[in-house]
Formats: C-alpha cells, sequence, structure tokens
C-alpha cells in the first residue's frame, strides 16, 4: 500500500491518500485533524532529576506551606517511580542470568556428590551449596549478620556484638524491643564514636520506640558523650527521638505532678534547647510534634498545671501555637478529666479559627467520647450529621461511639427523653453500615464493634443475642491472643486479656433483665431479625468448633428460666475469676491443703504477734491474687452487677450467698485477727485450787475456733470489702421482698461500716452522697412496710445535714395521705419547701456577688 500525504493551507488538515491494489486504480482518502497542542499545567507536569539529596527529613518536617509540602511529596513520587523502574530493570537481568547459568550441564555435578556419598563417613562434608566453600554454620552467621545490619546500621551492630539480641529484639517491626539494645550499647562503652550523623539520625535514632525512663536517661548520656558533653551539636532528630519516647511514658503516680521525674526531663530538654540556641549558628527550631510529646504524657497526669505551662511556654518562647492535632490532645485531656465544658469551647475554637484546625475525624471521634460521658444522644448525632454535611467520611470507630452512646443513653426515660426503644432501634440500624465497610478497616475493630452491639442487647434484655456475642467475642479474643503471644504468653496472661471485664459487665446486666415473655427489640425490623438470626448461627455453645476454650454457657440457644440464668451467671463469673477454669482460686480446700502441707498453716495457728501475722497472711494474700485470681474481674462494677442478677430475679437466698462469699466487713477482719492472735497457747496454767496440796496444776482450755478464722483471711483473696453500693443493694433487696429483718440487720451492718476508717476518709461531699442515698432507700423500705412515724424520724434526723427535696419523699407522701396523717404532712412539706427556700436564697446571693 502506497501512502501520501500532504498539508492543506487552507485549514491545517492533512490528507492521506491511500493507492490500493485494485484492478480499477480508485483512491481513497482519510481527513485527520491535527491535534490541538494545550498548555500542560504546571501541577500535571513530571517532575525529573530528583536526588536523594534533596530530601532533608528534618527541613520538612518543619515546612509549614502546605505547597512546599505537595512539592516534596510529588518529588518523592517521581523518586519512587524510578527506583521502581530500576528494580524492574535489575531483576530481569537476573532472571536472564540465572537462566543462561540453569542451563549448564549438571550430570558432572551430579556424579560427583554420588561419588562422595559413596566413600562413607571419612569423605569430606558435601557443602550447602555445589562448587561453594561454605559450610552450613558459616552460611548461618553470614545471614544472620547481614539481618542484623539490615536492622540498624553496621557501625552500631558491631558495637552490640550479639546479632542474636539484635534480631531478637529487631525482627518483629509491630512490637520492636529496644530497650535491651540501648542497654547493650551503655555497657559496651564504645557509644556512638565514629558513627555519621546520617545513620545516626536515619536508621537508628528515628526508629527507636518504647524505651524506659532509665533507658531514656542513658540515651541522652550516650548522645551527650557523643558529642564531650556538647549541647551545642545535638540535632534537632536527637531531641525529637528523646521527646517521643517520654511523651509515650505512663505515670507512676498522679498524686504530685510537680515533682513528676517524666515533667522534670521535659522541662530540662527544654532548657538545654534554650541555652544551646544562644550558641548555635542556626537555632533549633521547635515544632508541633514536640509539643505534642509534652501534651500527651501530660495527659495521662491529669495535670491542668502542667497542660497550661507547656501552653503558654511553646506559645510565648517558640511562637508555636497548637494546631488541629495539639487542639485534639487537649480536648481528649479534658474528657479524662471530666470537664466537657472546656472540651466543646476547644472544639469551638477550632471551627472559627481556620481551615488548617478545622476538625477531622479524629476530633469528631473524641468529641462522640465527651457526649457518651455527657449521656447526650441529641449532641452526638448533630455531630453526626456536621461532620457528614462538612464531607469527612465516618469511620468504624465513629460509627461504634454513636451505637455505644445510643445504648447508654436508652438507660433510662430521663437521658432518653422518653425514648429508649427509638433510640436502641437507631443504633441497631448503624451496624449495617459498618458492616458494609472497608473489610480491613471493620476487621481491625471487630471487639470495638462486638462490644457496642453486646451493649446494645443488654439495654435491651435480650439475653439470647447477648450470650452469642458474649461467645464470640471471647473465643475470637482468645484465638488472636494465643495467635499473637505465641508460647511465650503464660496462660493465665492469655485468659486474663482475653475476658474483658466491661463485656463481662454486660452479660451480667442483661442476665439481671431476663424475661423470658417480652420479645427482642430487632423482632420489630426484618433486617434486625435476619441479623440477629445470622449471629446466633455463627456460634456453637457445644465447643465443636472451638475445642481448646470451654466457655461455660449452657449448650441451647435461648434460656427459658430463672434458674438457668442464675446457674449460668454464677459458672461464668467463676470461669473468669480462675482465668478461663484454669486455676482453683476459689477453692479453700485445696488452699489450706497447701499451707498445710508447706507448715504455714500449723505457724499461723501458733499465734505470731500481730505484726508478723498480718505481714505473712497479707503475702499470702497478695501472692494468691496474683497467680490465682483473675483482679481485672475483681472490682466493685462487676461484683455489683453480679449482685444484681439475683436481686432483680428476686432470689434471697441466691443473693445473700453471693454476697457472703465475695464480701467482706471490717468488723469480721478485725475479729478474724483478734481471735487468731489471742489464741497464743492451746494450754494454759491456772490459778491454784485452794484445799489443794499442789500449787500449779496444768489444765487444757478448748483452743479458740482459729481454723475457721484463718479459713475467713484466707478467703480474702477473693472477696471485696462491702461498701455503700452493697449495702445498697441489701436494702433494695429488703425492700422487694418486705423482709423487716433483713432490713434492719442491713441498718445495722452500714451503720458499723460508717464508723470504720475506710468510710471516714472519703471526702466530705461522697459521704454526705451516700449517706443521701441510703437515707433514701431507708425511707422506701419503711414505706413498704407502712413504718411512716420511723420514716419521717429519719428525716427529722437528717435534715440538717441531707438536703431532702420532694421526689426522695414522694412514696412517704402517698402513703401518709393514704392514712390522712395531716401533722406528719404538714411537718414532711415544711422540711422540703425550707430546704427550697435556703436553695434559691443561696442562688440569689451567688447573683449578687457576680
Amino acid at each position: 500500500m502506497l501512502t501520501r500525504a500532504r498539508v492543506l493551507p487552507r485549514n491545517g488538515l492533512k490528507q492521506l491518500s491511500f493507492v490500493g491494489n485494485t484492478n480499477n486504480g480508485t483512491h481513497r482518502s482519510l481527513i485527520i485533524p491535527t491535534p490541538t497542542i494545550k498548555k500542560t499545567k504546571r501541577n500535571r507536569q513530571r517532575i525529573r532529576n530528583v536526588k536523594i539529596e534533596d530530601f532533608d527529613l528534618d527541613a520538612i518536617r518543619n515546612m509549614e506551606d502546605p505547597k512546599e509540602l505537595e512539592y516534596k511529596l510529588k518529588q518523592l513520587r517521581e523518586y519512587t517511580r524510578r527506583l521502581y523502574e530500576d528494580l524492574k530493570t535489575s531483576k530481569k537481568d537476573v532472571k536472564e542470568e540465572f537462566d543462561y547459568n540453569s542451563q549448564v550441564d549438571v550430570s558432572k555435578d551430579a556424579a560427583d556428590i554420588f561419588h562422595r556419598l559413596s566413600q562413607g563417613s571419612d569423605a569430606t562434608q558435601i557443602n550447602a551449596h555445589p562448587g561453594s566453600e561454605e559450610d552450613l554454620s558459616s552460611l548461618i552467621r553470614r545471614t544472620t549478620l547481614l539481618e542484623a545490619n539490615q536492622l540498624l546500621p553496621p557501625s552500631i551492630s558491631e558495637r552490640i556484638e550479639d546479632q542474636d539480641l539484635i534480631i531478637r529484639s529487631l525482627h518483629n517491626k509491630s512490637s520492636q524491643q529496644w530497650n535491651p539494645i540501648i542497654e547493650r550499647l551503655y555497657q559496651s562503652g564504645l557509644i556512638f564514636e565514629g558513627i555519621s550523623q546520617k545513620d545516626m539520625d536515619m536508621k537508628f535514632l528515628r526508629q527507636i520506640k518504647g524505651l524506659t525512663l532509665e533507658n531514656i536517661e542513658r540515651l541522652d548520656e550516650m548522645l551527650l558523650s557523643n558529642y564531650q558533653q556538647d549541647i551545642s551539636k545535638l540535632s534537632m532528630t536527637s531531641y525529637a527521638c528523646l521527646f517521643e519516647n517520654l511523651g509515650n511514658l505512663k505515670p507512676v503516680s498522679i498524686q504530685r505532678p510537680s515533682t513528676d521525674p517524666v515533667i522534670s526531663k521535659f522541662k530540662a530538654l527544654l532548657k538545654r534547647i534554650d541555652e544551646s540556641n544562644l550558641t548555635r549558628e542556626k537555632p533549633l527550631k521547635l515544632n508541633h510534634h514536640i509539643l505534642n510529646s509534652c501534651l500527651n504524657y501530660t495527659k495521662k497526669l491529669k495535670s491542668i498545671n502542667e497542660i497550661n505551662y507547656f501552653l503558654t511556654k511553646f506559645q510565648n518562647d517558640y511562637g508555636i501555637y497548637p494546631n488541629k492535632v495539639n487542639y485534639t490532645s487537649i480536648i481528649q485531656f479534658y474528657t479524662q478529666m471530666n470537664i466537657p465544658k472546656k472540651a466543646w469551647e476547644i472544639f469551638a475554637t477550632m471551627k472559627f479559627l481556620s481551615k488548617e484546625h478545622s476538625p477531622d475525624i479524629i476530633t469528631y471521634n473524641k468529641m462522640l467520647e465527651v457526649c457518651l460521658l455527657e449521656k447526650d444522644y441529641s449532641r452526638a448525632l448533630d455531630l453526626f450529621h456536621e461532620l457528614t454535611q462538612a464531607k469527612i467520611t465516618p469511620t468504624v470507630t465513629t460509627l461504634t461511639k454513636l451505637i455505644q452512646i445510643m445504648a447508654v443513653c436508652s438507660g433510662n426515660s430521663m437521658t432518653s427523653d422518653g425514648k429508649s426503644e427509638s433510640l436502641r432501634l437507631l443504633g441497631w440500624k448503624y451496624v449495617p453500615r459498618i458492616i458494609e465497610s472497608k473489610r480491613g478497616e471493620y476487621m481491625s475493630k471487630i471487639f470495638e464493634v462486638l462490644g457496642a452491639m453486646l451493649s446494645l442487647a443488654a439495654y435491651d434484655g435480650d439475653v439470647t443475642l447477648a450470650r452469642a456475642l458474649y461467645f464470640k467475642y471471647t473465643t475470637k479474643k482468645h484465638q488472636e491472643l494465643r495467635l499473637k503471644g505465641g508460647e511465650g504468653m503464660s496462660i493465665q496472661t492469655l485468659w486474663k486479656w482475653a475476658l474483658d471485664p466491661s463485656i463481662l459487665n454486660h452479660l451480667l446486666v442483661v442476665y439481671s433483665k431476663f424475661d423470658a415473655v417480652k420479645l427482642p427489640l430487632l423482632f420489630n425490623n426484618t433486617d434486625g431479625v435476619k441479623l440477629r438470626r445470622n449471629i446466633l448461627n455463627s456460634v456453637d455453645y457445644n465447643g465443636r468448633s472451638t475445642d481448646e476454650i470451654n466457655i461455660p454457657l449452657l449448650p441451647v440457644i435461648t434460656l427459658t428460666t430463672p434458674e438457668q440464668v442464675l446457674a449460668e451467671s454464677k459458672a461464668i463469673w467463676s470461669f473468669c475469676l480462675e482465668y478461663g477454669g484454669t486455676t482453683n482460686g476459689l477453692n479453700d480446700n485445696i488452699i489450706r491443703e497447701e499451707l498445710i502441707t508447706n507448715g504455714e498453716w500449723e505457724r499461723l495457728c501458733k499465734g505470731p504477734d500481730s505484726k508478723e501475722l498480718k505481714s505473712t497472711l497479707f503475702s499470702l494474700i497478695s501472692h494468691w491474687k496474683t497467680n490465682l485470681i483473675n483482679t481485672n474481674v475483681l472490682n466493685q462494677k462487676c461484683l455489683i452487677s453480679y449482685l444484681t442478677v439475683p436481686l432483680r430475679l428476686g432470689n434471697k437466698d441466691e443473693f445473700l450467698a453471693r454476697f457472703k462469699l465475695f464480701t467482706f466487713q471490717q468488723k469480721e477482719f478485725d475479729d478474724a485477727i483478734s481471735a487468731v492472735i489471742d489464741n497464743q497457747d492451746n494450754l494454759i496454767t491456772d490459778d491454784p485450787i485452794p484445799d489443794s496440796s499442789e500449787t500449779n496444776v496444768v489444765t487444757s482450755r478448748k483452743p479458740a475456733d482459729v481454723d475457721k478464722h484463718l479459713d475467713f483471711l484466707c478467703s480474702l483473696r477473693y472477696k471485696i470489702l462491702a461498701t455503700d453500693p452493697m449495702y445498697e443493694l441489701e436494702m433494695k433487696l429488703a425492700t422487694k421482698l418486705q423482709d423487716l429483718e433483713l432490713g434492719i440487720q442491713v441498718w445495722k451492718d452500714r451503720g458499723i461500716y460508717r464508723r470504720t476508717t475506710h468510710f471516714n476518709t472519703l471526702n466530705k461531699d461522697e459521704r454526705v452522697r451516700n449517706d443521701t442515698e441510703f437515707a433514701k432507700l431507708m425511707i422506701d423500705f419503711y414505706v413498704s412496710q407502712k413504718m411512716y412515724i420511723d420514716a419521717i424520724g429519719i428525716i427529722m434526723a437528717s435534715k440538717r445535714h441531707i438536703d431532702w427535696n420532694y421526689h426522695m419523699i414522694k412514696q412517704l407522701h402517698q402513703g401518709l395521705l393514704q392514712i390522712e396523717d395531716k401533722t406528719n404532712i404538714k411537718k414532711l412539706l415544711e422540711i422540703v419547701n425550707k430546704g427550697s427556700r435556703i436553695k434559691l436564697l443561696e442562688e440569689e446571693i451567688d447573683e449578687l456577688t457576680i
């Protein structure tokens, strides 16, 4: 085919003439327009001639201009693209060389190997690779050295002189252990002499995480020694490493923040930077990352004064004002301090400062935590609508927080505005959105999602669904921890982390709300029915799919009687306390036999002095609690939920049995200690008998019941001191069952507790609050017994200490109206109205003062 082309001067088009091989000699022509040349936009041009020297990480981290950062990002992408192309080319060359070498005849090597094998034990050792002079041990050593040099700069790994330690500590990128590395470097004495600053900054200091305070001090000392204590030579990367590791530490105590060693170290480093900048040609510039490290630790210390100190210093001395990340840290601090008003003020400031300070999804998630703290579902929904309008994509954490808020707010009619079921139904509607999200994000937050769903089921009283969710959560958590921890994690540690106390608390709450007749809320929604069915079908209580995890749930989908609920809740509680049933921490007989075998029991029965007895007992109890009892689960909140199950189901015997087994009173402890101490000898010498020829008669006296008291003292390993919440539960039970005898006994026990040191060490406001709550319960108890005069007597005796209002005495007032006791009604209303008038007068005085 012949082709002719010419440019038409009239319209600038090219005409292509095609001469075919046809017999009639016809010509075919095609007009193609010339492509118009457009100016390429600057941001679409490929950046060329990028070198590694263009990337100064210190300079990049200090950049504030978004355009410069964007340009550096484009340079990095171009550099990465070129590296990838070079890598592909090199791989292609290597493959071609390998293909060429693989064509060599291998028959000679095979014959040589056969000859060596036929020589027997006297033959020379066969190398790992034919033609290689290395044996297997040399190959392993060389490979280990290469891997160690990849994890650390060669000059540093040579100083450590332990490649196994380097690989063992740093091989797992997700959980590197830098403390052994710093300790070994510190012990070597060579420190960092002869190591280039580039290797120090890029391959060493930027990687260090998770150091203890002691090793941070050692690293700081080594860095200073490397420059002969010249503080003007330390790089910004060195300081960034120190600050970041300090910010990740946890406070040992929050009692005296001003003397905290980490805070002191922060201030010392800032002072050193200030002093070094006086002699530097190019002063160090601090950044928001340094400020955030200070805030991260200070918020864990819960010190407002220290937070204000760092914010003020960075603003006044360095001209660094909080950015988005810093403001988010401050919001988290105020949330932890239970000061939601300040958190809302910071959030409002972020929205009106500038676009760079606008809240992102992380900030919105923190504000949802504030809504959860305040139990304010309407504000949470407003936040969700606000971030949607701002085109911010909600994460799985966002939706999980919303579900938790809807569940908690539906707990009572006050926080739910009488719309409890509507809030729970709204919470369930967020679950499909979570499931439809990116699978990687969903699976990474699977435990948060299961926990939020369990809270919804708990507040709804759906025992069947809650059991299934608890089973899924615990088995999956156990399997994941076992895979991560491997053989290095003990059984107790494994179960300690797998058995989440908050998840157990939700399960106990739903047990207490058991109602065999009530239909679950999800039955009102088609999607909800499908979701519930899928969850129930995914669990196997018979243990066929989880042989190594035997959670003591009855092998039925649905519990039908209160007796089943009580039995299962009791089994689950014991299972969690004994680290998944792997210890016998609740078995007193085994503990006693162990003490008898070791001779401890006999020594305790002989009645040592008070100090020695208490020291020995507390040491034993501490040892048992650590090794036999899961103290994460044995807390007041979970125990109250455990006692609430028989309380709401109206089973007095089971409640009292649980109360007696897992709580103790201060008086019981004092009596047991005194009884053991007083029993010093089983034989005593009585006074001489009159008219007897013998001066001294040795008689035996029946020893005190020391065994019983020692059994009680040993059982303290799984007991909690009975405090106001426990006595309140007892009084509620007496009121519900109208048990006068139980109510009087609780009144006496609580009166004894009120005189103990534990109660009197509480602050005044807390003591008044506890007295007020118990007095209100006593009023309700006496009203249930129609003992109105006794109820009025409590109010009259406590009117100076308790601010009585009508809500607290409503039932008493209604009872007096029924019997038409006008005299006592008048007294009652005078007390209530007097309190209201005094409160109103105090408010007016405050307004005048302002």
